[in-house]
């Protein structure tokens, strides 16, 4: 799907690396402001990890989109993706 797909997929994983480190860290810090320190590291990691997670659904999303509408317009018009990309919003707001 492109290097940006990589990258987001290769920064996901450093994130969650970097979250578990910070989350040992917090648990083994000697002392409590080092514990709070690397606590709050730890949280701002995942937030992170969430977002990167997000952009990597919005990645695949255009991906899709792109290749299913031009395979679509080929065949039968655009309502096929437009039921698709529905039907896709609708399960993930669910």
């Amino acid at each position: 799907m492109g290097n940006e797909h990589e990258t987001t997929r290769e920064l996901r994983v450093r994130q969650g690396e970097r979250e578990a480190t910070d989350r040992r860290l917090a648990e083994h810090a000697a002392s409590e402001d080092e514990a709070e320190k690397y606590a709050r590291r730890a949280e701002r990691d995942a937030y992170l990890r969430e977002r990167l997670e997000k952009r990597a659904e919005a990645e695949t999303d255009a991906y899709l989109h792109e290749h299913i509408r031009k395979d679509a317009v080929g065949r039968r018009g655009h309502g096929r993706v437009r039921k698709l990309f529905s039907s896709r919003r609708k399960a993930r707001a669910a």
